[in-house]
């Protein structure tokens, strides 16, 4: 019985949060990624869904885009550099595998694997924002240089996505 209203607390909190994200892209008149995919990866994550959801949106509108360059991808706009997926991160911990994948010795794979697997990015993007503040995630583990602006614009979108 446990189970069953687990799974159905799951469903329920993808549906929800799909729906927000419809109506907050409802708003944009740009070509976005199936809110579905995204809503179903961040609840998977087991992260906080509203955080997730409004860091994805300040930093890509919820587009698997490369940005900075070339240098960060997919929805969450993560560098390959610094995910623990990749095996020359500082970040990276000592198992051969993150979220259920096999880490990668090549910055390129590890940026493709972000911009093509969303519940991977939506994983490795739940432990980072865990260790860290949003301006950290966005500025670097060490410091905040734009944290006030930044974190402010995530507080603003995560208005959209609480429950």
């Amino acid at each position: 019985m446990t189970l069953i209203a687990l799974l159905l607390g799951l469903c329920l909190d993808t549906l929800i949060l799909e729906a927000r994200m419809r109506a907050h892209l409802a708003t944009e008149h740009a070509h976005h990624i199936d809110p579905g995919a995204v809503a179903r990866a961040i609840v998977r994550s087991g992260g906080d869904a509203a955080l997730l959801a409004a860091v994805s949106w300040v930093e890509s509108r919820h587009q698997p885009v490369m940005g900075d360059g070339g240098r960060s991808c997919g929805p969450w706009q993560q560098q390959a550099r610094y995910s623990p997926g990749y095996a020359g991160s500082h970040w990276r911990t000592p198992p051969d595998t993150i979220c259920g994948r096999p880490v990668v010795d090549d910055r390129g794979a590890e940026c493709a694997r972000l911009l093509t697997d969303i519940d991977y990015a939506a994983c490795i993007a739940a432990r980072q924002l865990a260790r860290m503040r949003p301006c950290q995630y966005n500025a670097g583990p060490s410091r905040c240089a734009v944290g006030a602006a930044y974190e402010a614009r995530v507080l603003r979108a995560q208005e959209v996505y609480m429950p």
